[in-house]
């Protein structure tokens, strides 16, 4: 069961995840511009955004060699430093068990910590493993707030996939929270806001 949901959400990413998993990456500057040799005398020293540079080009194989434990090197590096796209892609490593076993609760935690930062892909990816019973506990309400957080800050796929489900829905029934509704169970840092328009683009 859960190597299918795996494989299914594997696939999901592999045609979308590539242009989302790590935006919002406010860590990456011009370091996508260099080769991993000068990117990684600053990324040694600390810098965040050398630090999710490497991170991101070995996890994908982008103007590097595809080397997951290298990638698993520097995204916990840019993780445990508080970088929301650097813990979004090691939250990937941990989900779909690239370099090591699949640990779905390490990546939960890590998706997490990208949500309290209103990181857009990390709150959809939380829905995704709410709703596929990959969460500690399952929770469905909490499910949609995460979608529907997600969809608010412009995210696209979460704005297909309320939309879809919205058209599922019985008649009378939302997943859209009516004008003027607080929810104090709202995941840490994600309190309502406009959408962003905010083209996505690729962290690399």
């Amino acid at each position: 069961m859960v190597a299918g949901i795996r494989i299914a959400l594997g696939l999901w990413m592999l045609v979308c995840g590539t242009a989302y998993a790590a935006d919002d990456s406010g860590e990456r500057e011009d370091y996508n511009k260099l080769p991993v040799e000068k990117v990684r005398p600053y990324a040694i020293k600390g810098d965040l955004g050398a630090i999710h540079a490497l991170c991101y080009r070995y996890i994908y194989g982008d103007k590097a060699p595809l080397d997951y434990a290298e990638a698993h090197n520097w995204c916990a590096q840019g993780a445990v430093r508080g970088g929301a796209s650097s813990q979004t892609l090691l939250a990937e490593l941990f989900l779909l068990g690239k370099g090591g076993p699949a640990k779905p609760e390490r990546a939960y935690h890590w998706y997490l910590e990208a949500a309290d930062q209103d990181h857009k892909h990390a709150l959809f990816m939380l829905y995704l493993m709410d709703a596929n019973g990959l969460s500690p506990k399952k929770d469905p309400e909490r499910a949609t707030r995460y979608l529907r957080r997600s969809a608010e800050l412009g995210h696209q796929p979460a704005i297909d996939m309320l939309k879809s489900l919205e058209k599922e829905a019985k008649p009378g029934k939302s997943l859209r929270k009516t004008a003027g509704e607080s929810d104090s169970r709202m995941p840490s840092g994600a309190e309502p806001a406009q959408a962003s328009n905010t083209r996505q683009s690729r962290a690399g």
